[in-house]
């Protein structure tokens, strides 16, 4: 593959700074609802597609951190992916999980449809108390709530001003 069919792919988190920042740079544009489904010919590589309209109701943001990719791989086939899923703990690869199964591992790649394409999203899992660990770390908090949810444990936390 040669650098020029290199895709740049985009994750996002947590809250409102993100999406002003990817329009300010030209990054984000999410408006392929303009008469074409290819995400590709309305995200140009060699020009700006001044018809696109950002709409931010189709993504979710979180925090404020961007993370930017430049991923340089083939997509495995479905059989594929599913045998994915039976790799060995010991070796250091993310396992594709079966939705709505107990998680196996902490980091796994989890199944995500939509239309007739299927994506996977990188998916951690924390143990009882490394949620609030991680969180006591941060002064500007207090850990309201900490729960499990279908496995992974979940805090609710407020900021202190």
């Amino acid at each position: 593959m040669t650098t020029n069919d290199q895709r740049l792919y985009i994750s996002i988190a947590h809250r409102q700074l993100p999406p002003l920042i990817l329009t300010a740079l030209g990054l984000f544009n999410d408006s392929d609802y303009l008469g074409t489904t290819d995400a590709n010919s309305t995200f140009a590589l060699d020009k700006i597609n001044y018809q696109r309209a950002w709409k931010s109701r189709n993504f979710v943001t979180f925090m404020g951190n961007i993370a930017l990719e430049r991923l340089n791989c083939a997509s495995p086939s479905l059989s594929e992916m599913s045998s994915m899923d039976t790799n060995d703990d010991s070796k250091n690869e993310l396992i594709v999980h079966t939705p709505r199964t107990e998680f196996q591992r902490s980091d796994c790649l989890v199944p995500w449809v939509k239309s007739t394409k299927m994506h996977l999203r990188y998916y951690h899992v924390f143990i009882k108390t490394e949620l609030e660990n991680l969180l006591n770390q941060i002064s500007n908090i207090r850990i309201v709530n900490g729960y499990n949810d279908n496995g992974n444990w979940c805090a609710i936390f407020q900021k202190i001003a």
